[in-house]
């Protein structure tokens, strides 16, 4: 299951994405309603199929940092 983050602001996803180091996409609807986290190995087309995107306007912002899995 795939999950996602909830936040007032696209500052505060941002921060929150910077801090703990998740990685991820960023959906910020035009409307100005809260934005929502969704986990890096979502594609921007999933995410725009996603119930809580489909069919609105906004802007999906970039993954700064993509979690590495440790080799043994």
């Amino acid at each position: 299951m795939r999950t996602y983050h909830e936040f007032p602001s696209l500052q505060e996803a941002a921060q929150y994405r910077q801090k703990a180091q998740t990685g991820g996409w960023i959906f910020a609807p035009d409307t100005g309603e809260q934005v929502w986290l969704f986990p890096w190995p979502m594609t921007p087309r999933e995410i725009m199929q996603h119930p809580l995107t489909r069919g609105r306007s906004g802007q999906i912002v970039g993954q700064v940092h993509v979690p590495t899995v440790a080799q043994s």
